[in-house]
C-alpha cells in the first residue's frame, strides 16, 4: 500500500507539470490569435500566478538565508518575454556546494507542497466544505502554487547528488540497523496527505484547461485562424 501511495505521488507530480505547462502554452496561443503577439499572454499569465511566483522567490530566499548562502537581486516577473515555456522570477544567489544548492533548488516545490498540504488538511478536509468567498480564495492560492513551485532547468544544476545522498544514507541506515518505522509511517501519511492535495490541484488545473480551451476555440472562431504550437 506504501508503494502506491509513493507511486502515485510522483505520478500526480508529473501530471501536474504537464499541466502547468499545457496552461502556460495554451494562454500564449489566445495571445497569439487575438493580438498577434504572445506578450500580452505571458503578462497575463505573471500578473495571475504572481501570489505563486511570490512564493516561489521566496522560497529560494529563505533557504539560502537559512543555509547561510548569500543572495543578491530578487525579480518576480520575467526578465526577458520570450515564447514558450514560461521562465517567471529569480533570486540570484552566490555559488556553494552541491547539497546547499540542491536544496535551494529544490525549496519551492517543497514550500508548495508543504502549503498546499497545510490547506487542504485545515481547510478542505471535511466532507461538507462550504463554497464561499474564503474558500474560493484558498483554491485560487492552491492553483497559483502548484502551478509555480516546479523547479527550472538552472535550479536542478546539482541534482546529480541526490542519488548518491539516497545511496549514502540507505547504506547508513543498512549498515547500523536504524528503526525508522514510526518515521516511515509519518512520511507515509504526508504523502497519502499530499496526493489527495495533488488531486484536487489537478481537478482544478483540468477545470482551468477547459475554460481556456474553449477561450481558444472561440477566438479561432473569431479570427477565422488555428494555432498549435508556439514558437
Amino acid at each position: 500500500m506504501q508503494y502506491l501511495t509513493i507511486i502515485g505521488f510522483f505520478v500526480l507530480l508529473i501530471i501536474l507539470n504537464f499541466l502547468r505547462s499545457q496552461i502556460a502554452k495554451q494562454i500564449q496561443i489566445i495571445s497569439v490569435l487575438l493580438f498577434n503577439n504572445y506578450k500580452p499572454g505571458i503578462i497575463f499569465y505573471s500578473l495571475f500566478f504572481l501570489p505563486g511566483v511570490i512564493i516561489h522567490e521566496l522560497s529560494h530566499l529563505i533557504a539560502a538565508s537559512l543555509l547561510g548562502v548569500a543572495t543578491g537581486e530578487i525579480h518576480i516577473f520575467p526578465r526577458e518575454i520570450k515564447p514558450g515555456n514560461i521562465k517567471m522570477g529569480s533570486v540570484q544567489s552566490a555559488e556553494s556546494d552541491p547539497i546547499r544548492e540542491t536544496l535551494i533548488g529544490s525549496a519551492p516545490m517543497l514550500f508548495g507542497i508543504a502549503i498546499i498540504t497545510f490547506i487542504i488538511l485545515f481547510q478542505f478536509n471535511s466532507q461538507n466544505v462550504v463554497i464561499n468567498l474564503q474558500n474560493v480564495i484558498y483554491l485560487y492560492l492552491i492553483y497559483t502554487i502548484s502551478n509555480t513551485m516546479f523547479v527550472s532547468g538552472e535550479d536542478m544544476r546539482s541534482f546529480w547528488v541526490i542519488p548518491l545522498l539516497i545511496i549514502v544514507i540507505a547504506s547508513f541506515i543498512f549498515a547500523f540497523s536504524i528503526n525508522f518505522s514510526s518515521a516511515i509511517n509519518y512520511l507515509h501519511d504526508y504523502m497519502l496527505l499530499a496526493v489527495k492535495a495533488f488531486a484536487i490541484c489537478g481537478a482544478i488545473d483540468l477545470l482551468s484547461i477547459s475554460l481556456i480551451m474553449t477561450t481558444k476555440y472561440l477566438a479561432e472562431n473569431i479570427t477565422g485562424r488555428r494555432l498549435i504550437n508556439i514558437k
